[in-house]
């Protein structure tokens, strides 16, 4: 990853966004009194093809599926309430620098145009990177709707899981599982792929802990606590 990366979430507009996303998502997911259905299954020395049929299993049980599916629709509202603060924001900054650089036109010669200058690069500056945080956001938004489809397909397979477990199934629902598990895992790779994109976006792992539950079998272990 480029050093350069590094920056963007350290900056006072990156650390903002994350301390109100921390302090919404708490006041959002208050009613589950912390259950967290990420630390319920051990990874440690599981290689990724267990920690996806683990996850799988997980997302077939009504419950679990149910409480999951909840956070994921809380994160996805608190990321869309950031998104509108990044518009507010931006179109704020944008004006500012609009009525700034027209003042310099209409009094040419009367003002300090090195301040002016440094000034418009400034707000040019901000503008641009709220604008980034919009899209940066965006990518959340996706990571978040597309755990809700394998959700969705680990849902649509609980009743064939729990006739494997309890070796009931039929060799058609057994066919039927496995393409399901099929269709579950290419929506991994979709989701893999979008957290590389983001992680070169922000250089910083909060994006991560944020969607720890629907990245659980594709983040670090370190991100657990």
């Amino acid at each position: 990853m480029d050093q350069q990366d590094f920056a963007l979430a350290r900056k006072p507009w990156g650390q903002a966004l994350s301390t109100a996303a921390q302090e919404a998502s708490h006041g959002l997911l208050e009613p589950l009194n912390g259950c967290d259905y990420h630390l319920y299954i051990r990874r440690a020395g599981q290689d990724a093809e267990k920690l996806a049929e683990a996850l799988f299993k997980l997302q077939a049980n009504p419950d679990a599926n149910e409480i999951i599916q909840f956070i994921i629709r809380r994160n996805i509202e608190v990321l869309r309430g950031l998104q509108e603060v990044c518009h507010d924001h931006f179109n704020v900054v944008r004006k500012r620098a609009i009525d700034v650089i027209q003042v310099d036109l209409e009094y040419s010669g009367k003002y300090n145009k090195a301040q002016v200058r440094k000034f418009v690069q400034e707000v040019c500056g901000a503008s641009d990177e709220q604008q980034r945080w919009v899209n940066i956001l965006g990518l959340e938004i996706n990571v978040s709707e597309v755990a809700l489809k394998r959700l969705s397909i680990a849902k649509e397979a609980a009743g064939l899981v729990q006739k494997k477990r309890a070796e009931t199934i039929s060799d058609e629902e057994e066919q039927a599982l496995g393409d399901l598990y099929i269709e579950f895992q290419s929506w991994r790779a979709v989701l893999l792929r979008w957290v590389l994109q983001l992680n070169k976006l922000t250089g910083n792992g909060d994006f991560l802990r944020r969607h720890r539950n629907e990245l659980w079998d594709i983040v670090d272990s370190e991100l657990e606590g």
